[in-house]
């Protein structure tokens, strides 16, 4: 009989599927606020910076359409605007944007495309970057000499000339600094292919490092960009309408940024020192060697630079004087062939008078014949203005046409002899030979374009100087026929013989023969004042010149004693280390009188622009007065003498602006020497510093060694003496089995 108990118990185990879930409504809730506040801090942090990309953007777009509305051609834009302006004229602007934004996506993506597949088939040493690299010359956008000559305000003229030579020197300054750019990224390619050599540099690397030498600079150049246009806005927004203080404001400006933009490019070797010494493998004394190399070569390339540039900015000092003088000379030519045409009148006055006094002709006759004479000059003068200024403005497009193609020939030239050196330099490693023969290239390009400008503007000259006789050939043919009708109505109305009009026409030929050897004496002595302001000019600028050399000397000596009073009170650093630190110096005064040099001359010529604007005022205000003066009888006294009180008001308000101005010049060149000189302190403190740590590593890494050396020497006694009684007792045990 079997016995079963229902209260025995057995673990059992198993699986429910469910198709649902419990929801824990206060972890749901958490969880939901915790990524609302973590979201909305990401997104107050990506924020700023999506919208400064957006803004930087925008402009980088702006620019784009700028240059693809420059790249079409005119007769495109003609028609597309003449097709746009009869269908939809209020939409104008938005269908020419989006034209213009296609066409920059295009060809956006067409320059990637071309830059990518150049890339893969350059590899090596010549390095797609380098097609980034400058090789236009200074600009040519140039006003031609017939332009500035015909002007009829002398002010404006002179303005236009200063202010082509302020643009000049800017030029200059760009394609300076674009040739130590481009020297610096040569010769430190030619130094690492000696290291490829070695196998310790390969292409790839080389390839990647001369990029992102490229890369800093195009940075650099966008950060210095980014703040000039920050701060122009911020100068425009600041001084309002104050034409005076915003050319202040901007001076300032730049003198800051020029001096950033110098510090950037300075640092530029450390940064490249620092750099391979991270990524190249190579030893640091190879680095230091290497970079003590470049510095000693670009530091001649800088000192052979000042020299080339006192010399460009004494053929522009030249070149403006000889324009200037040309200019006034000039502008006498044009007041003496309006009082000849007056003279004219006036050389008949004595004869007819004459006439009178015997009874052959009444007052009343004699006046209506000179009035008449008189008017009949005045619209032939007319006349001839007219045609003058159409014949000038002919001419001055033609010879402006000539000088851009001349100039854009000239121009290209040089960019394929520039490109085809600096391409044939790449399989060469003598960098003083390329130093020297690359500078030598460019100061004989320079030469050529400034030979070229002066030949350019001596034939505009001579062209407007045979159209100004041709002219004045013509007027006086005019003259000669007014005068002739005049005689026969004397003759007529006074039933004058032969021997009265002969002696008329004698009369009226001695005044102005006499008059003519006026003019003649009055060119004369202009030419002498000419040249005698010419020798005070060269007498002054001797005396600047040694007064900036003297300045100079001064600042070289107290830097020369403030570096060695560094340096002997820093009794750690070697021999060599101080003589690091005296070339450093050394290379940084190069640099530092090439840069305050360059900014003294270019503020000067910015002075002296802004003066010139002040002259054009004032000679608008003469021009409005001889107006006035030279039409006596409709000419307002009231009106003349306001005139005047205004023009004396100019005057004075130019001599005042003209003292502050200068003033003002001398404190900024004060400021600015005062903080290049600071900035030159805390470098070689920098450099200083680094020698120092260096110097301690060393030292530290000896007593390393000498502590190694002492403990392997205190351990090798160590077991010497524990091994001497094994040496007894072998020696024993040889004995013994002997």
């Amino acid at each position: 009989m079997s016995y079963f108990d229902y209260d025995l118990c057995f673990d059992v185990s198993w699986t429910v599927e469910v198709e649902e879930f419990d929801i824990n409504k206060g972890w749901v809730a958490g969880a939901f606020f915790i990524g609302l506040f973590v979201g909305a801090g990401l997104l107050a942090l990506c924020i700023p910076t999506c919208l400064r990309d957006l803004e930087k953007k925008k402009r980088q777009d702006e620019e784009e359409n700028i240059l693809v509305a420059e790249d079409v051609t005119a007769e495109t834009w003609t028609s597309e605007k003449q097709r746009i302006d009869e269908e939809a004229p209020a939409n104008n602007s938005t269908l020419r944007s989006k034209f213009a934004v296609a066409t920059a996506f295009f060809k956006r993506k067409k320059k990637t495309g071309d830059k990518q597949t150049e890339m893969k088939e350059k590899k090596g040493w010549v390095q797609p970057a380098d097609t980034n690299t400058n090789t236009t010359p200074a600009s040519t956008d140039t006003v031609g000499m017939v332009t500035i000559l015909t002007k009829p305000n002398s002010g404006e003229a002179d303005t236009d000339l200063t202010k082509q030579d302020l643009n000049d020197m800017d030029s200059l300054e760009n394609d300076q600094k674009e040739a130590k750019n481009d020297l610096t990224l040569k010769m430190l390619k030619m130094k690492l292919r000696k290291m490829k050599g070695k196998g310790q540099i390969s292409d790839p690397y080389l390839a990647d490092f001369t990029q992102k030498i490229i890369d800093g600079r195009k940075s650099n150049n966008a950060i210095i960009d980014m703040e000039r246009q920050e701060g122009e806005e911020e100068i425009k927004r600041k001084c309002g309408k104050n034409k005076a203080q915003i050319d202040i404001e901007m001076d300032n400006l730049n003198i800051r940024l020029n001096a950033k933009k110098n510090q950037m490019d300075k640092d530029e070797i450390e940064t490249i020192r620092g750099e391979l010494l991270r990524t190249s493998g190579l030893s640091e004394a190879e680095i230091d060697d290497l970079v003590e190399k470049l510095k000693h070569e670009l530091s001649e390339f800088e000192r052979k630079q000042g020299l080339e540039q006192a010399r460009q900015a004494q053929h522009l000092a030249d070149r403006l004087e000889k324009r200037r003088n040309l200019l006034a000379f000039r502008q006498l030519q044009e007041q003496q062939d309006v009082e000849k045409t007056k003279q004219e009148v006036k050389s008949y006055d004595e004869p007819l008078q004459k006439l009178v006094e015997d009874g052959k002709l009444s007052d009343k006759q004699k006046k209506e014949i000179l009035d008449q004479h008189d008017r009949n000059l005045q619209n032939l003068q007319k006349q001839h203005d007219l045609d003058k200024m159409r014949l000038q403005q002919q001419l001055a497009e033609k010879m402006q046409e000539r000088r851009d193609q001349r100039m854009k020939k000239l121009n290209d030239k040089h960019m394929k002899e520039k490109a085809s050196y600096l391409q044939k330099a790449e399989k060469g490693t003598n960098t003083a030979e390329f130093s020297a023969q690359y500078q030598g290239l460019l100061q004989q390009q320079q030469k050529e374009i400034e030979d070229t400008q002066t030949d350019i503007d001596q034939t505009e000259i001579q062209e407007l100087e045979k159209l100004s006789q041709n002219l004045a050939t013509q007027k006086d043919e005019n003259i000669q026929e007014t005068s002739n009708k005049m005689i026969q109505t004397v003759k007529e109305m006074g039933q004058l013989p032969d021997s009265d009009v002969k002696r008329i026409i004698k009369l009226h030929n001695l005044r102005m023969d006499a008059f003519e050897n006026q003019r003649k004496d009055e060119r004369q002595r202009m030419m002498n004042e000419l040249m005698q302001k010419r020798e005070e000019r060269l007498k002054k600028q001797e005396e600047n010149k040694k007064q900036d050399e003297a300045e100079r000397e001064a600042i070289l000596e107290q830097q020369d004693i403030t570096v060695q009073r560094v340096l002997n009170s820093n009794l750690d650093l070697s021999e060599d280390a101080k003589n690091k630190i005296l070339k450093e110096h050394e290379r940084n005064m190069v640099s530092l009188n090439n840069q305050l040099s360059r900014s003294k001359a270019k503020q000067q010529l910015s002075l002296e622009n802004k003066l010139s604007e002040r002259k054009a005022r004032l000679a608008a205000i003469k021009a409005q007065q001889t107006a006035l003066m030279a039409d006596r009888e409709k000419a307002n006294e009231k009106e003349i003498q306001k005139l005047q009180d205004t023009l004396d008001q100019e005057m004075l308000q130019f001599e005042k602006e003209k003292r502050a101005a200068e003033a003002d010049l001398r404190r900024r060149l004060a400021l600015e020497t005062e903080a290049a000189l600071a900035q030159q302190e805390k470098d070689l403190a920098t450099l200083i510093g680094r020698l120092e740590v260096g110097h301690a590593r060393r030292e530290a890494v000896l007593q390393k060694q000498d502590q190694t050396i002492k403990e392997l020497q205190k351990n090798i006694n160590q077991v010497y003496r524990m091994c001497t009684p094994c040496t007894g007792l072998v020696d024993l045990y040889c004995s013994t089995q002997i």
